[in-house]
């Protein structure tokens, strides 16, 4: 089963918090933003709150467990020095590192290749959203011939129609693309996300009655007034997504 995810963690605090919730055998994936600026130690974008500064983000991810993924979502225009910044990462927050959700449209699969040879334990997500499928004209054919050519190298395809906007989430579309990632044989887990709050979860049960081993993630829709992750409200949807997901 995919997991359930919380992306937007600026402190070690907030972690453990979230992790006082019990009750799903599902993986509760940690996610951190980061983008190529602040891997460099620019901080200046339209979301600070939501980016810790680089040289923090070590402390904090929790220690390796199976009841937590903790991924680095990791964003940059520049995609052939995309390895360079996974490798780079990768050193600065250790062991403690699960992996990356790439959200680049369409990265190289050399790089992805190469840095699994490099850290063949590590998992890859990959991001499918507005940006990527916009640039294919949302022709199903060329999508599906995508996938395909993603899938030998990704663990999971997290099909978000937000991208961190908080943009409402659209069941029906959510439901196009996950038929056709199963029509094609897709091996990855697949995860949906993209407005995803506490009280519109218990809208994804249809998704969920058809793909019962989806996985969601939630971003915007966690946090408070001034853009920090509010607690309150991850544990509302953790509570809502466990009565859906398990």
């Amino acid at each position: 089963m995919s997991y359930i995810g919380i992306t937007g963690f600026g402190s070690r605090e907030e972690v453990k918090e979230v992790l006082n919730f019990r009750g799903t055998d599902r993986q509760i994936m940690i996610g951190v933003l980061m983008t190529e600026k602040t891997l460099n130690g620019f901080r200046k974008n339209n979301k600070p709150n939501r980016y810790p500064e680089a040289r923090i983000i070590p402390g904090i991810f929790p220690k390796k467990s199976r009841r937590t993924l903790n991924l680095i979502h990791y964003s940059t225009k520049n995609k052939d020095n995309l390895i360079q910044g996974l490798l780079t990462i990768s050193k600065l927050v250790g062991n403690n590192l699960d992996g990356f959700q790439l959200n680049v449209p369409w990265p190289k699969i050399s790089s992805i290749s190469g840095y699994k040879e490099l850290y063949p334990g590590n998992k890859i997500v990959l991001q499918v959203g507005p940006t990527a499928l916009g640039a294919l004209r949302y022709d199903t054919a060329l999508i599906a011939q995508k996938l395909k050519d993603y899938d030998p190298f990704i663990d999971y395809i997290i099909f978000d129609f937000s991208e961190g906007n908080g943009k409402v989430f659209d069941v029906d579309t959510a439901t196009r693309f996950l038929s056709l990632a199963k029509r094609i044989g897709i091996s990855s887990d697949i995860v949906v996300a993209g407005g995803v709050n506490p009280s519109n979860v218990m809208a994804l049960k249809p998704i969920l009655s058809k793909f019962p081993n989806v996985g969601i993630d939630a971003e915007s829709g966690l946090r408070n007034q001034k853009d920090f992750l509010d607690i309150s409200k991850v544990n509302d949807y953790l509570s809502n997504a466990v009565k859906i997901l398990g």
